[in-house]
């Protein structure tokens, strides 16, 4: 049995609810340790550190839960900032620092959390979000909503597209839209081209999952062929598609074991993957936490968590609940990685759809899993 400090095991009772045990293979705590790490690296900080603020990011999530639940008319967003100090910002249109007092005072994030005021709830830009991209009519763009500064952020590849953009007048009466030229829109991270054969669609499988008759299978993204194969081995297509909320689909594994773990590919661990014995829910994943993922081509990464109110235009009636994740000048994401785990320690985050480009295609797309189990009638097996 490895061993876990004291800070390590709480991180992982708040992640899964259930006290850090030993077993055969990589535990989630063995995957925590290699996260907690890749983090004290990236921030230049000690890993005693990393882990202190690690612990106070599950807390980070669970407190945007709560505020998307219970204050919604004046809620607008929470996000954890790393530089130049570690703190977490919520944001609300009345009362902020009233409001943020009655979940944080007396407890762990009193003094960490600090309060922000701003002009338009998240629920009321999510709704403009969502009136402009059902508009199917518009030229090909990308919209974000960026919390942070509490704005509609749409993404275009000319400033010729943004005046005709305009010209539709698919804007809102009275609301501000920021604007930005981009290399590329969004796009699926699958090699699309004639002839492929790696796997038969080219994408990354995802997590394993079960149904409500307990028929076990593998996801990947939505937009990825409907044939896939492992080993040789043609792997059933049973569900899936991209539209709304939603790019995913699931594949039955006839003549495999189907396991709860993810490749992560690490080389100093053994063995190089590790288990999942947990999911955390779109809701609980705050901006700013430190999350991991692994793609066929880009391999084992991690980053913060930029936004999760992306609506992808290759992605038809997109909604604003896509998230992306960055790293500075790291490659997160290429084509062939859609499809692959999004995930902290032993937890499932997400599954990757597609690379964003902002400005450079650096960035990772990914779908919440609570979006993937809901959509696809399946549950992430965690044991």
């Amino acid at each position: 049995m490895r061993r876990h400090t004291p800070l390590l095991a709480l991180v992982l009772l708040l992640l899964t609810g259930a006290p850090v045990v030993g077993n055969s293979g990589a535990d989630g705590a063995d995957g925590l340790k290699t996260d907690v790490t890749e983090y004290a690296r990236v921030f230049g900080v000690s890993v005693e550190e990393a882990e202190r603020r690690l612990t106070l990011q599950a807390l980070a999530g669970r407190l945007d839960a709560e505020l998307v639940a219970a204050e919604s008319r004046s809620y607008s967003g929470l996000w954890i900032e790393h530089e130049p100090g570690w703190r977490i910002v919520v944001s609300f249109t009345d009362e902020p620092d009233a409001t943020l007092l009655r979940y944080v005072a007396n407890g762990p994030l009193a003094g960490i959390a600090v309060a922000s005021h701003a002009e338009r709830s998240l629920a009321a830009l999510e709704a403009a979000a969502i009136a402009i991209r059902s508009k199917a009519d518009i030229v090909p763009f990308d919209l974000r909503i960026d919390v942070q500064q509490n704005v509609l952020e749409v993404m275009v590849v000319a400033s010729e597209d943004w005046a005709s953009f305009r010209e539709t007048e698919s804007v809102p009466l009275g609301l501000d839209i920021r604007v930005a030229i981009v290399a590329s829109l969004i796009r699926p991270a699958a090699d699309i081209y004639g002839g492929l054969s790696l796997g038969g669609n080219g994408c990354t499988s995802g997590f394993s999952i079960s149904n409500s008759s307990g028929v076990k299978g593998i996801t990947t993204a939505g937009h990825c062929g409907n044939v896939a194969s492992y080993q040789g081995v043609n792997l059933p297509y049973q569900y899936g598609f991209y539209a709304g909320s939603n790019d995913s689909q699931w594949h039955t594994a006839p003549g495999f074991t189907v396991r709860n773990r993810v490749w992560d590919g690490i080389q100093d661990v053994t063995p190089n993957y590790r288990n999942i014995t947990s999911r955390t829910h779109r809701d609980s994943q705050a901006i700013g936490s430190w999350v991991c993922k692994y793609g066929r081509i880009t391999y084992y990464g991690c980053g913060t968590l930029v936004e999760k109110t992306v609506a992808p235009g290759y992605i038809p009636q997109a909604q604003p609940v896509f998230h992306r994740l960055a790293n500075g000048s790291t490659d997160l994401t290429s084509p062939g990685d859609s499809g692959g785990p999004v995930f902290y320690a032993g937890s499932a985050w997400g599954i990757i759809v597609a690379e964003g480009c902002y400005p450079v295609c650096n960035d990772s797309i990914y779908s919440a899993i609570n979006y993937v189990e809901y959509h696809l009638a399946v549950t992430v097996l965690t044991q």
